[in-house]
């Protein structure tokens, strides 16, 4: 699934843009685009509901009829209500402006401007708006980032009547969503924010307070594309979650560490069940629901048009409301069966649901609402893009009868810079159009680890994007200021829809530290990471001891100038004189340790000789000698030498000191190799050889160094 439509100010944006090109801003139907939903917390069945354009709806019979209370012809995108005083409402605007009504919505009153607004078409839009339950005259308002002006948090102490910015702009940042959970030891309460991308904002995570907003901190999660919705566990307030690109995210530790608890979900709020946590609503393109706390997902509402806000019920949590583009949906039974409310409007249109920004390279889902088509009926509706290169919509959509939406896919080109398209659609004569920024997919992230490697230890580069690669994947250039240092591929490529990739840093010999520094480089976007490559662990490498008898075994040590990393470190290992001394081809000395020993064998040696023990690690190398020394010599005593001259046959026979001693017969005079006796037992060994001559005398020599020589006797 694809980024859910960021619904809740695509009006605005497109609006803006529409104005900034001096052409005709086209209004979106139908009016009952709902982008917020409050209960009354003391009576569920008054339920509340903020359209961008009609400002708030009110229900006293849990959605089956609803008012229009104002504030009019106000593109609001927030709500929310006193949970002390549930007579006063907020409700937060596209231009910044949070309105407040004491009196259920009969009278409006407009508050100070939150978000940020110079230089700018309007102001940042108040996207979600918090109420601290235990102090309710203490307001948070998120603001989003307009032009390029960034956006903020924003907190009154006085009920509305003056905001203070919370200072968290040290980075350009978009603020979508706020959720307010229990302090820890009864101090302040928890207070976790999301911020996402713009046109103008490369950058989404999460940021929370411990001291009631006064500073903000940065969780782990931030360079995770899009966090459009936050929500924290009521009862554990250390367990949040978050929505991050085509993620949803849980943190068990406030936000010290994340995982993924629903992977290519279309999600942008997200409700906690405040009677069973472990029960937790997503919604985007649908709703999901889990009953296991995040550990899994299932599909329990397809839905009409993209849904903007959930509202569980605080008495009877199996009754959810789904604010959507076109209405609210309510569920009685926790998510099986959905069904209108009074405050659905299929008329109009055509109506366009696009996202408000789409990744260059990817694809999108769109939706085009008409008017209810007669069962026997179909309605054709034209779509265009005035930028095909970039924006690619079908020619033509259709919806059939009996129904009143359709949906299309949007493609979109590669881009280097944001790009603002328009899509169009027409219906017998009726024309809208919506635009949407086509984002460049650029690297968000890059860091190498570990950041320090002795010579010959590899390190990992990764790479992370602001979103999902496109199809055919995102080729990453690569490349080293020091290649003889550090070795890197040229390219590694995000596999396509992945977000990430890792590629392996190879490390060569040094004398000294030298820091590298690795460059990534995609879509004219460069990171770049440094890597210290420090000299060769391998110190030395030992023999103990130095010299010994042939045939006996001495061993070995390899010694690092440091504890081995993680993984441990193969040392290569080799003798210069494999005759006289072997040794493996390797040792492993394991992780955390300084050493390693192996084995040295040595072979029986006639005369003293020497092996060079050598071991190899990271381009460098060191050794040391061995001395095998000469073995003493075993006693071979000649019994008999018989030539037979008729036959043309010698006979030998002998005996050993040593009786598993190989014995050979030379040619004393010439040293010509006769034959090897056979062992018979018991130190005897004999053998008969065909010679064509007499050798007149013989040689028997022992494996074991003896020697013996006796004259040949003629027969």
């Amino acid at each position: 699934m694809q980024v859910v439509r960021a619904f809740r100010c695509l009006l605005a944006v497109t609006i803006g843009l529409a104005f900034a090109r001096g052409t005709p801003a086209y209004s979106q139907t139908p009016s009952t685009k709902v982008t917020a939903v409050a209960i009354d917390p003391q009576t569920p069945t008054t339920i509340y509901a903020a359209t961008y354009g009609d400002g708030v709806f009110k229900s006293l019979d849990s959605g089956t009829t609803w008012t229009a209370l104002g504030p009019a012809n106000v593109n609001l995108l927030s709500l929310a209500v006193d949970p002390a005083t549930p007579t006063t409402l907020y409700a937060g605007d596209e231009t910044g402006t949070i309105h407040k009504s004491t009196d259920v919505g009969a009278t409006w009153t407009p508050g100070i401007v939150t978000g940020p607004s110079s230089g700018c078409w309007r102001g940042g839009g108040v996207l979600a708006l918090a109420i601290d339950p235990q102090v309710p005259s203490t307001i948070f308002s998120a603001t989003e980032s307009v032009c390029d002006v960034t956006g903020d948090l924003y907190k009154s102490t006085d009920a509305g009547l003056s905001f203070t910015a919370g200072a968290v702009s040290s980075r350009p940042v978009s603020f979508s969503s706020l959720t307010i959970a229990a302090g820890l030891d009864g101090g302040f309460p928890i207070i976790y924010a999301g911020h996402t991308t713009s046109p103008w904002v490369t950058t989404g995570g999460v940021v929370k307070s411990t001291d009631g907003g006064a500073t903000w901190n940065w969780t782990s999660l931030t360079s995770n594309g899009n966090v459009i919705a936050v929500a924290a566990d009521p009862l554990t307030p250390t367990t949040v979650y978050a929505v991050g690109g085509t993620t949803l995210f849980k943190s068990l530790d406030g936000g010290d560490s994340w995982h993924a608890s629903l992977t290519g979900g279309v999600a942008e709020v997200i409700a906690v069940d405040p009677a069973n946590p472990a029960v937790v609503y997503a919604g985007g393109a649908g709703i999901y629901k889990s009953t296991d706390a995040g550990a899994t997902w299932n599909d329990v509402f397809a839905g009409i048009g993209a849904v903007s806000a959930i509202a569980i019920d605080p008495v009877i949590p199996s009754t959810v409301y789904a604010g959507t583009s076109i209405g609210v949906y309510k569920t009685t039974d926790g998510g099986v069966s959905w069904n209108v409310t009074g405050l659905v409007d299929y008329s109009g249109g055509p109506y366009l649901d696009v996202p408000r920004s789409i990744p260059g390279g990817t694809y999108a889902p769109g939706d085009v609402f008409v008017p209810l088509v007669p069962d026997d009926g179909a309605a054709f509706i034209a779509l265009w893009s005035s930028n095909p290169s970039v924006v690619s919509v079908p020619g033509q959509v259709t919806v059939w009868g009996g129904f009143y939406y359709t949906g299309f896919t949007i493609y979109t080109g590669s881009v280097t810079a944001n790009t603002p398209v328009e899509i169009f659609a027409v219906l017998d004569g009726r024309f809208v159009s919506v635009v949407t920024v086509v984002t460049p997919v650029l690297i968000s992230d890059f860091r190498v680890d570990p950041t320090s490697v002795s010579t010959g230890v590899q390190a990992t580069g990764t790479v992370s994007l602001s979103d999902a690669a496109p199809s055919g994947g995102a080729v990453i250039a690569l490349a080293s200021t020091a290649p003889s240092v550090a070795t890197v591929p040229t390219s590694v490529t995000v596999a396509p829809g992945a977000s990430s990739a890792t590629f392996t840093i190879s490390t060569h010999p040094v004398d000294a530290a030298t820091a590298v520094t690795i460059v990534a480089t995609y879509t004219g976007a460069t990171l770049r990471a440094a890597v210290t490559v420090n000299p060769s662990l391998l110190s030395s490498v030992s023999v103990v001891p130095t010299t010994i008898t042939g045939g006996a075994s001495s061993s070995g040590t390899v010694t690092l100038s440091g504890t081995a990393p993680t993984g441990g470190v193969v040392v290569t290992l080799a003798s210069s004189n494999t005759a006289a001394a072997t040794v493996p081809a390797s040792v492993t000395v394991p992780a955390g340790a300084m050493s390693a020993s192996f084995a040295i064998y040595t072979n029986v040696s006639c005369a003293t000789a020497t092996a060079t023990v050598s071991a190899s690690y990271g381009g460098v190398t060191r050794s040391s000698v061995l001395t095998v020394t000469q073995a003493p010599a075993d006693t071979i005593a000649i019994q008999r030498a018989d030539y037979f001259r008729n036959r043309r046959l010698l006979r030998v026979s002998a005996t050993n000191s040593i009786s598993t001693a190989t014995l050979q017969v030379f040619v004393t005079s010439s040293k010509q190799a006769i034959g090897t006796l056979t062992n018979d037992g018991g130190a005897s060994y004999s053998g008969d050889f065909s010679l064509p001559a007499n050798p007149q005398s013989i040689t028997v020599r022992s494996s074991s160094c003896g020697s013996a020589t006796r004259s040949v006797t003629v027969k």
